[in-house]
């Protein structure tokens, strides 16, 4: 009987995520001077009380490209946040990931990309289809 080791089971050892506040670990914080979120109540830039999920799964290379109140597409509908900063969407997230000059160091075959998004498109549609109705 043979045991292996965590490392010798689990072989990927960067994560590459796109998405929203579920998703940020300190983007928006960065972005805005550590000013938002708070902290406390809110975790070191994040947008929870501790770690979020993608830091729960044990990899420490990550490479991080979501932002707190992105949605899918900026076109469709914005993600403006609560200091009225209009952040990246997925769409451009992914398009600043193709643009790294970081890529050629990745082993693909060690990587997983994670998509966290559109909840934000679901919450903001309405609003923002009614504000788009006063204008008329």
């Amino acid at each position: 009987h043979v045991h292996e080791t965590q490392s010798e089971t689990f072989r990927y050892n960067i994560i590459v995520c796109f998405g929203d506040s579920h998703s940020d670990t300190v983007n928006l914080y960065n972005l805005t001077g550590s000013k938002w979120p708070i902290n406390p109540p809110y975790y070191r830039g994040r947008f929870s009380n501790g770690n979020i999920c993608i830091e729960q799964l044990g990899i420490f290379n990550l490479m991080n490209y979501a932002y707190e109140s992105a949605t899918t597409d900026n076109d469709l509908v914005p993600g403006v946040t609560e200091m009225n900063i209009t952040v990246p969407d997925v769409r451009q997230q992914i398009s600043l990931h193709k643009n790294n000059t970081d890529l050629t160091k990745i082993n693909f075959d060690q990587t997983i990309y994670i998509i966290w998004a559109g909840a934000n498109d679901y919450f903001l549609i309405s609003i923002y289809l009614r504000l788009l109705l006063l204008e008329v």
